[in-house]
């Protein structure tokens, strides 16, 4: 089972001096979310060795309906990652939102306690791509802007200072950790990776000035950029983003090859009959067309990708490279 959902109500006996529902018992529910999820896929006993990018979004109160969704999102050589979302809501209302998200990893073990392989799954052949919801271009983000003014100035000061330069992402293996990856290897400069729990807290650091830089989705930088407390460097696209068309490219600052999306898509599981697949790609299409959604997706600094002519099975064929690529350049695993 690649993913599980826990419905109950909270209970008063979880409650905390606010009145609400105390925060460890949310992660208990997370712990035990995760740990079902992992142990239905694996078919073991597992456990758990890191929980991180963790995000409370708002408190759940007691007597609300909640949901503990937990989905089965990578498989390594014996790791699973699964990420896990908490919505919450009073039942009368009918509407349940998010209140708590995170990663968990677990490792299935033998009755020695020793690592087993993982269940596997081809992120190509397990599921049946719909269509690519959004696009959300990742751009590089400064603080000290008179410093790094441009991709030229950032270049210049990485090379004369190798391995001195900081830039911040949520976690090892994120989109921002990917993106600043493919900037050092392909422009051939040295900086130091320092990775947070969430982006959140790598964008506080960055506008104190404990990082250097730090490569974002644009959705995530974008308030501070129009806020004025982040300067944008570029962004990773071929063309400058409609969300922020003042923005230039890196490829504008002579930056050539650099380019990478957190893009959103939508997949199905393996098999599941045309005839749906059409249906919900007709559906979302209509609903990501509304006047409304374009609005908000505007707002948010994303654009939509409903209308894209590559289709979302090349695009994943594609880029499901790309990692494996990055991590190989910067001597991460064996060659």
């Amino acid at each position: 089972m690649s993913s599980i959902t826990l419905r109950f109500l909270a209970e008063p006996s979880t409650v905390n001096f606010g009145g609400k529902v105390h925060g460890g018992t949310v992660m208990k529910w997370i712990d035990e979310a995760g740990y079902a999820c992992a142990t239905s896929w694996s078919k073991r006993y597992c456990v758990t060795v890191f929980l991180g990018s963790i995000r409370f979004h708002r408190p759940i109160m007691i007597g609300d309906l909640v949901e503990v969704e937990a989905r089965l999102a990578f498989t390594g050589t014996t790791s699973m990652n699964i990420s896990v979302e908490v919505r919450s809501g009073d039942m009368k209302g009918g509407k349940l939102e998010k209140t708590t998200e995170c990663l968990i990893v677990f490792v299935s073990v033998d009755s020695h306690g020793r690592p087993m392989p993982a269940l596997p799954y081809n992120p190509e052949t397990d599921f049946t791509p719909i269509t690519k919801l959004v696009n959300q271009p990742m751009v590089l983000v400064v603080r000290d802007k008179a410093r790094f003014a441009t991709p030229a100035d950032v270049l210049a000061a990485a090379k004369a200072n190798p391995g001195k330069l900081t830039y911040a992402s949520s976690g090892d293996g994120s989109p921002q950790h990917l993106a600043g990856l493919m900037f050092t290897n392909r422009t051939g400069v040295e900086m130091l990776h320092v990775p947070y729990k969430g982006g959140a807290p790598a964008i506080t650091d960055l506008m104190g000035g404990v990082v250097d830089m730090a490569f974002s989705p644009l959705p995530e930088a974008l308030p501070h950029i129009k806020a004025g407390k982040l300067h944008p460097v570029g962004i990773l696209s071929d063309k400058r983003a409609s969300t922020a068309p003042d923005i230039p490219t890196l490829k504008e600052g002579g930056v050539n090859n650099v380019v990478l999306s957190a893009w959103i898509g939508l997949l199905a599981p393996a098999k599941t009959p045309q005839p749906v697949i059409d249906k919900l790609n007709q559906s979302v299409k209509t609903m990501l067309h509304s006047p409304d959604m374009k609005a908000k997706l505007q707002e948010a600094g994303m654009e939509s990708a409903v209308d894209e002519a590559k289709p979302l099975q090349q695009v994943i064929s594609e880029e499901i490279k790309i990692p494996a690529e990055l991590v190989k350049a910067a001597g991460m695993v064996q060659q």
